[in-house]
C-alpha cells in the first residue's frame, strides 16, 4: 500500500465531533482531588483520521502529555469483550493528528488523563474529506496512459 493523499488543507473536510471539558473532582482533603477517571466518550466514529487539540487552565508549561486516546471496537463476541487495538498519547497545547488503522467501520474513544492533571479541555475533528492512496492514484494514471496508447495504435 503507497502514502495516503488526502486534503486537510480544506476545513470544509473537518468536522467537530466533540467538544467537552473534564475537571478533577476536590478530594476529601483540602487540595486534595480525584482523577479524572477513564472515559468512553458518547460519540461512535466512523473515519479513521481525526484531530485531536486539547487544552488546560491548571497544567505547568513543562508538562507535555494531555491524555491518551484508545480506539474501542465492539465485539459482538462476549466473550473477548471490546477489542483496543491503537492508543495515542495527545500532547498538551497542541492539535495531534491521529491516522487510526481502519479494522472496522464503527468505533468509541477511550480517554485517559494523566492523575495530576486537574482539568482538560479536549477537542476532537474527523476528517470527512476524499481519500486515496498513492499506489491506487498511480494504477488509475497507467490505466489513462493505457487507453491512450491503445487508442493511438488503433489509428494506426
Amino acid at each position: 500500500m503507497g502514502r495516503p493523499v488526502v486534503q486537510f488543507q480544506n476545513v470544509n473536510h473537518w468536522d467537530i465531533v466533540f467538544n467537552q471539558a473534564f475537571i478533577a473532582q476536590s478530594g476529601y482533603l483540602s487540595g486534595s482531588y480525584f482523577p479524572i477517571p477513564k472515559q468512553i466518550l458518547p460519540i461512535t466514529l466512523d473515519k479513521h483520521i481525526l484531530a485531536v487539540k486539547l487544552s488546560s487552565q491548571d497544567a505547568k508549561p513543562s508538562w507535555v502529555t494531555g491524555c491518551w486516546i484508545s480506539q474501542q471496537i465492539q465485539n459482538p463476541a462476549t466473550v473477548i469483550g471490546n477489542l483496543t487495538p491503537q492508543r495515542r498519547m495527545c500532547r498538551l497545547r497542541e492539535t495531534t493528528l491521529i491516522d487510526f488503522t481502519p479494522y472496522s467501520g464503527d468505533y468509541q474513544l477511550k480517554l485517559e488523563v494523566p492523575m495530576w492533571i486537574k482539568d482538560i479541555t479536549i477537542q476532537i475533528w474527523q476528517y470527512t474529506g476524499p481519500e486515496s492512496d498513492s499506489t491506487e492514484n498511480l494504477i488509475q494514471t497507467v490505466r489513462t496512459d493505457l487507453v491512450r496508447i491503445e487508442a493511438k495504435i488503433d489509428a494506426l
